[in-house]
């Protein structure tokens, strides 16, 4: 019931995204323009390789790596267009949904704003929007990006080499189990990093609305020491989701490098046998 009620809510929220659907159509296609010149340039090095290198062909070393140049101009371009078109619709739905939720805590009653609290309010308008307005654009770009990537690198290797492909296609199961392991552990965290913020901000807000009542009284060490216990459970909370993420990029390329031996591995044995052309192997 929970997981159908985030779905909803998302859904919702990105509704809100329907006002910039023409800058998200081309910040997509200019993704997948540089997604296909990313994947074109280890073609065209392989080219330069085989054809190249391997044959002392000069005129095809400066023709390819002359298309070399365009794609990678190509791809440069594309990919500052996305980032910026990619901002421009982070930012727009940021301030559209601020401006939503502001209107919406105008309109609660004394009873809602009781149920909420002061400092939930402060942190939905605040960091949580900044939250939704970031993954906004992560989405917009590398969850997008991602994919294309992986499934077009696949398939170009699948064409260029079917038998060796199967060692990347051996390592993909290992790599998602990393990252849904991962997932599953840093959510946890990452939620409860939510309710301790709100909890921070409310002793905060109690601090600074009360500070002529807490000098007359001399409770300043009492506050002082309420403050730092929850500003040291947040950053507890924090350090422990940061230390699960952070494991996620050397397990990563951990399984990248393994697979790069493997290539360099049978690969190697392929050329010898005449089955593989170096280039390719790259």
């Amino acid at each position: 019931m929970s997981r159908f009620f985030c779905g909803v809510v998302m859904f919702s929220l990105f509704k809100r995204l329907k006002p910039y659907r023409w800058t998200i159509v081309l910040t997509l296609f200019l993704i997948l323009i540089q997604t296909l010149c990313e994947l074109l340039l280890p073609t065209l090095m392989a080219q330069i390789i085989d054809k190249g290198i391997v044959n002392g062909d000069q005129g095809s070393i400066l023709g390819f790596g002359v298309q070399m140049l365009v794609t990678a101009v190509v791809d440069s371009a594309c990919a500052i267009g996305a980032a910026y078109f990619s901002s421009r619709v982070s930012l727009g739905f940021g301030r559209d949904l601020r401006s939503a939720v502001f209107n919406k805590v105008e309109s609660f009653s004394l009873h809602e704003f009781e149920k909420f609290g002061t400092s939930t309010l402060i942190t939905r308008s605040t960091n949580d929007v900044v939250q939704i307005q970031t993954f906004s654009l992560q989405v917009l770009r590398m969850m997008v990006m991602a994919p294309l990537m992986s499934l077009g690198g696949l398939a170009m290797a699948l064409g260029l080499d079917p038998e060796l492909s199967l060692v990347l296609l051996a390592g993909m199961p290992l790599l998602a189990l990393t990252i849904s392991w991962v997932a599953r552990r840093g959510m946890k965290y990452f939620r409860q990093m939510q309710t301790k913020l709100d909890q921070l901000n409310r002793v905060l807000r109690e601090n600074l609305l009360g500070v002529r009542v807490i000098r007359a009284f001399h409770r300043e060490s009492t506050v002082q020491e309420k403050f730092r216990k929850a500003n040291e459970d947040l950053a507890e909370t924090a350090f422990r989701a940061m230390r699960i993420m952070a494991a996620l990029m050397p397990a990563m390329m951990l399984l990248m490098s393994l697979s790069s031996i493997a290539i360099v591995w049978f690969g190697g044995w392929r050329i010898v046998s005449g089955q593989l052309q170096v280039g390719s192997m790259m």
